[in-house]
């Protein structure tokens, strides 16, 4: 029995570290790892604390999502700068926003309620509150609202 529980708790250790461990990358998609080292992007050489610009579903907006903790590490509440223009590219400076999201694969959503705490002008919004709490496939979905339309975009990327 105790040779068992050792032998338990040996591998939880080794599993534990696997998990951590840096992962390199394949080919695209935006990666992380647990112990806290840098992603890759999904769609080119982006930045470690920038997702790719997104343009919304009915191309109403484009954004950027750019993360204020670099490198994003799991478990770690941190904040995003969040930059909205229209189709024109202008500067978008009196959205509404609200955000869902999470590991639909998991079935379940963020383990924090993030949102949009503050208009810092010129079409930049401070996202506060985002946590990833375990590695795989993520999906942030932002509803826009702005003169009189709304469209929603989403970002999709893996964390390792």
């Amino acid at each position: 029995m105790r040779v068992c529980l050792s032998v338990c708790l040996l591998t939880l250790a080794y599993i534990a570290g696997a998990c951590n461990m840096v992962m390199p990358d394949q080919g695209g998609g935006m990666r992380m790892n647990g112990g806290g080292e840098e992603m890759d992007m999904s769609g080119g050489s982006m930045a470690a604390d920038e997702l790719d610009p997104q343009v919304s579903e009915n191309g109403l907006f484009t954004v950027r999502a750019v993360s204020r903790l670099d490198p994003v590490v799991i478990n770690e509440t941190h904040a995003w700068t969040l930059h909205v223009e229209d189709a024109d590219g202008n500067a978008i400076s009196d959205a509404e926003i609200s955000i869902d999201g999470g590991m639909p694969e998991h079935d379940h959503g963020f383990p924090t309620a993030p949102r949009v705490t503050e208009n810092l002008g010129g079409g930049d919004y401070l996202l506060e509150g985002v946590r990833f709490n375990m590695a795989g496939e993520w999906v942030m979905t932002l509803e826009i609202s702005s003169g009189g339309q709304s469209d929603s975009v989403t970002f999709v990327f893996e964390l390792n």
